[in-house]
């Protein structure tokens, strides 16, 4: 998968500029590029949705660091996090996610919406 800076760059020369694609300079140039180019952007968009995070997260980008948003407890009413770190959001290592885990909370990728805390299961 391409990086965000040659989606964005893709996405603009495809855009069909003065009324023609501009493919000569394209990181997509090629076979099936505006297919490419679109599931690309779909899958950056996509990594962007917030989402309650797994050990797996920090192993996947070998991060020793991550910020997250976090839940203390369900039985906090899914009030987010600490609010002595910037409105809800914590930079946790691994050892803190699962502390926060057990303890009953989760972590979130990014800030869900109430809807979004709300039509998400706490794990059991």
């Amino acid at each position: 998968m391409a990086d965000l800076g040659e989606v964005i760059r893709g996405l603009e020369l495809c855009g069909y500029q003065d009324g023609m694609p501009q493919c000569d300079s394209c990181p997509y140039d090629g076979k099936d590029c505006w297919t490419r180019l679109k599931r690309d952007a779909l899958s950056l968009l996509k990594a962007q949705e917030p989402r309650v995070m797994t050990l797996h997260d920090w192993e996947a980008n070998h991060v020793a660091k991550m910020p997250v948003w976090v839940e203390w407890s369900e039985s906090a009413k899914g009030e987010c996090a600490d609010y002595a770190k910037a409105d809800g959001w914590a930079v946790l290592n691994v050892d803190g996610f699962v502390d926060v885990v057990c303890f009953g909370g989760r972590c979130w990728t990014s800030r869900p919406t109430d809807e979004q805390r709300e039509a998400t299961q706490w794990a059991e």
